[in-house]
């Protein structure tokens, strides 16, 4: 035994003890049938020539058997170089973890940063919108204001300019009185009970605009042409209307205020067309305007 031990400890590597036996590569591969590049690579120490660790030992088994060399030696070997190997892999996966660790906090950081200016932009976007939301309104009021303005205005000098022309007009006999009164009576606007109570301004400039001229002007037409209008408003509005052939003339319609009347043709200019409605021969007139907004209608 003392003997063997001095031969293994003389033969320190299986290519030393190969080339002893004079065996070549090829004469160990075909009795052991482990590659010869396998072979090289153990008596090298060059583990990581090997494949996986489970078919690795038992290249290295058979070859030190096949040589009658003891294995325990160089499966140590082969531990310590796989042991070598984890280390270097748990400093990789330390490295790697704090690499992520670092990289995981910034975007955190910058996450938080991120997040605040999207509430910013939020916050400022809701304003602007706010803002642009309630500046038409206010530039309709100032419309609207000036518009009353004008429209008293105008309704005054038509008061003056109506008593003017009511001090020329010719004085008529009693026959014709008479039959101005059954005309004006017959073309009268339409009032109900509330509106006989109580005359407006408009109303009064509405009898005014459905009093015949003196020579009937409605004698070319037939009773089917004449039709009625109806206009109520909802928001003080201006109008200036001519009836048929006889002068055009101006109202200034309050809130909840109607007018009445009865004619062929209808020219009208309305200053707020989204404050009245109209109603034409019965019907309803839509979609007349916006608020504020001049047009002008000929009916019908």
């Amino acid at each position: 035994m003392a003997a063997d031990k001095d031969f293994y400890n003389n033969f320190q590597d299986l290519k030393t003890k190969r080339e002893a036996m004079g065996l070549s590569l090829k004469d160990v591969y075909q009795q052991t049938r482990v590659s010869v590049s396998y072979l090289q690579a153990i008596e090298n120490s060059d583990f990581s020539a090997l494949p996986e660790p489970a078919y690795a030992r038992n290249f290295i088994k058979t070859y030190a058997r096949a040589l009658g060399v003891e294995e325990t030696l160089i499966l140590a070997r082969y531990e310590e170089y796989i042991n070598s190997l984890k280390m270097l892999d748990d400093m990789e996966t330390d490295e790697s973890a704090g690499g992520e660790g670092f990289f995981a906090s910034m975007f955190t950081y910058y996450r938080k940063i991120l997040g605040v200016i999207f509430v910013l932009l939020v916050i400022f976007s809701v304003m602007w919108l706010v803002s642009m939301q309630y500046r038409p309104s206010s530039r309709v009021d100032v419309d609207r204001s000036i518009m009353s303005k004008n429209i008293n205005i105008a309704s005054e000098k038509q008061d003056i300019s109506e008593e003017g022309t009511s001090d020329e007009l010719p004085v008529l006999d009693e026959t014709q009185e008479s039959e101005d009164a059954f005309d004006n009576k017959s073309l009268a606007p339409v009032m109900n009970a509330e509106q006989s109570q109580h005359l407006t301004s408009a109303e009064i400039l509405a009898k005014k605009a459905n009093t015949p001229l003196t020579d009937n002007v409605y004698e070319q037409y037939d009773d089917k042409d004449i039709s009625i209008l109806v206009i109520k408003a909802n928001e003080a509005t201006w109008i200036k209307m001519k009836i048929d052939q006889k002068p055009s003339f101006q109202i200034l319609l309050q809130p909840g205020e109607k007018v009445e009347y009865k004619a062929v043709v209808f020219d009208i200019d309305i200053g707020n067309a989204g404050g009245v409605e109209l109603q034409f021969k019965g019907k309803k007139i839509e979609n007349l305007g916006k608020p504020g907004e001049v047009i002008r209608l000929r009916l019908p």
